[in-house]
């Protein structure tokens, strides 16, 4: 499965898949992440500085194997790891140590949600490619036209690739935390819907990593948009289905994501509607036909009063955004 993630917006991102994926540690909780680097194959692996060991798999949860992955148990098992490889283009050192930082931030973030019993543990690949007309192939669309999609993941190699070419380079490390998130979120929750998946994503993009800390920043592009022309709202945005997520004014949709995302993390009242929902997802992982809105309803007030306050947040927000620069895009799936 999979869609273009740019094509609205010069469409900020789509899903291409679901995917199997891994965990391990996190920072907060002081567990280890093991971090390894392959720029030419050649290259010797390099330790992540945040951990010196890897920490021992939890026990598999049959539950967890509803989806078809196309991954194996003995796989599954494995320890987390992130795996960084360049094709065509020599990474930056600190590249990779950040990305080492910013996913084990967000595995800590899964790992409040879920307990250490359900984080599920694998190795994710990174692949940095630094000619768009081989990050085309890769894809495979060689020829395509106004080629806007700069990341995209795949399902059955646990793989994300991101396009590394000089014009991009300011956003690989944002789209690279935006397709970990959607490893994270498929290979714990399987299929979610679009508002929660694209969600997590956008709002995972928006980490800044300075040295051994990572923090999410105010994404300033999307309030922009939203304070133009208003957020989608939440009736909408959770029913929609993937189809209709990517027709016209997919953009628009991708900004509010990130928006309800980001506030719900940053209200207490929120944030615990927030772990329900992924607790929600979690236990019916097997079920198609779910239906998250519910869990909304969980809201002090319900979603009546999600809206008022959610749209509250958004106001505050409008106030502190600077009067220049316009909306930039990059796509990634």
């Amino acid at each position: 499965m999979g869609g273009l993630r740019d094509q609205a917006r010069q469409h900020r991102k789509t899903v291409t898949a679901g995917v199997i994926f891994g965990i391990a540690i996190g920072l907060c909780a002081g567990a280890a992440v093991a971090f390894f680097y392959k720029s030419p194959p050649s290259a010797s692996p390099l330790r992540s500085p945040l951990s010196s060991t890897q920490a021992s798999a939890p026990p598999l949860l049959a539950a967890s194997d509803c989806a078809d992955t196309g991954i194996n148990a003995a796989e599954a098992e494995k320890a987390f790891s992130l795996r960084v490889e360049s094709e065509g283009v020599t990474l930056n050192r600190a590249l990779e140590e950040k990305l080492a930082v910013g996913t084990t931030r967000t595995y800590a973030q899964w790992q409040e949600w879920l307990g250490d019993g359900a984080l599920r543990q694998s190795q994710i690949n990174i692949r940095f490619v630094g000619d768009a007309r081989r990050f085309r192939e890769i894809y495979g669309k060689p020829n395509g036209e106004a080629w806007t999609t700069t990341g995209f993941y795949r399902m059955r190699s646990n793989e994300a690739l991101i396009l590394y070419t000089p014009a991009y380079r300011g956003s690989a490390l944002g789209n690279a935390f935006h397709e970990i998130s959607h490893l994270i979120t498929a290979r714990h929750l399987g299929a979610t819907p679009p508002w929660l998946n694209e969600g997590l994503a956008e709002h995972y993009e928006s980490l800044e990593v300075k040295g051994s800390n990572a923090r999410f920043t105010s994404n300033a592009d999307h309030l922009r948009l939203l304070q133009r022309r208003g957020a989608v709202s939440v009736d909408t945005l959770t029913t929609l289905s993937q189809q209709e997520w990517m027709g016209e004014d997919a953009e628009r949709r991708y900004a509010s994501a990130w928006a309800l995302i980001a506030f719900l993390l940053e209200t207490p009242a929120g944030a615990e509607t927030l772990k329900g929902t992924v607790l929600t997802a979690y236990a019916g992982r097997c079920d198609s036909r779910r239906d998250l809105r519910v869990t909304l309803e969980d809201y002090p007030g319900g979603t009546a009063s999600l809206q008022e306050d959610w749209q509250a947040w958004l106001s505050r927000r409008y106030t502190r955004l600077p009067h220049t620069r316009e909306i930039t895009a990059d796509g990634s799936l």
